[in-house]
This record gives C-alpha cells, sequence and structure tokens, in this order.
C-alpha cells in the first residue's frame, strides 16, 4: 500500500510540473484523499449551489435530480441565496473539518468549474 501511495505521489508531482496544467480541484481530491463518490456528492452541490444563485432557489428539474441522494445535498435544498457558510456546512459534513472549504473553493474555481458561483461564495466570505 505504502508503494502504491508513493507511486500515486510521484504521477502527480510530475503531472503537477507540466506546462499549463490547469486541474488544481482534481489535485486538491489527490492531495486530500477525497473519494470518488465524495468528489460526485461535490459536483451536484455545486450544481444545487449554481441553481439556487441564478433563481434563489431549487428548481423543480435540479430538485428532482438530487432526489434520493446524498444527505449532504438535503442541507443545500433552500429557498435562498447561497452563502459561503451554507458551502462551508457543506463540505464540512462531507468531508469533516480537516479540509479547509475556502481553498476547496479556490480550487475550484482555479479549474474553472462553476466560476461564477465561486466567485459569488468567495465574495460572500470577505463580507
Amino acid at each position: 500500500m505504502d508503494l502504491l501511495e508513493y507511486k500515486i505521489k510521484l504521477l502527480h508531482t510530475i503531472v503537477t510540473g507540466m506546462e499549463g496544467y490547469n486541474h488544481s480541484f482534481f489535485s486538491f481530491v489527490i492531495d486530500h484523499n477525497i473519494t470518488e463518490e465524495q468528489t460526485g456528492i461535490i459536483m451536484k452541490a455545486l450544481t444545487l449551489l449554481k441553481d439556487r444563485l441564478t433563481d434563489g432557489k431549487v428548481s423543480e428539474e435540479i430538485g428532482e435530480v438530487m432526489e434520493g441522494n446524498s444527505k449532504h445535498l438535503k442541507m443545500l435544498d433552500k429557498a435562498a441565496l447561497p452563502s459561503f457558510t451554507d458551502f462551508k456546512e457543506f463540505s464540512q459534513a462531507l468531508l469533516g473539518d480537516e479540509i479547509n472549504p475556502e481553498y476547496l473553493l479556490k480550487s475550484i474555481y482555479m479549474q474553472n468549474i462553476h466560476k461564477e458561483l465561486c466567485e459569488y461564495l468567495l465574495k460572500d466570505l470577505k463580507k
């Protein structure tokens, strides 16, 4: 197991050192041992939060997609604009307190995933 982890660390170092590397979120996932399931939940959460940013609530269509999913997503199903606090509480419930939600959000932003939402949430953090 140690050898496998070491090889993954080496491959990650090689890939991230390549010119034009733009996968900050994936690097964050690797560095913090976030599982595939947790990554999927984060991506769905971003979609849900983006819907709230756009409409001030979760649309029926998005709500149906989220139905039956993680209890963590249910935390975000509110009729209000999203806040950094929403994202922080969600990420800590899903990933634990050892993950810094601001750095997680910045890694998502730097990989150009839901960039407008990330900017909004990061501005909300600074309030």
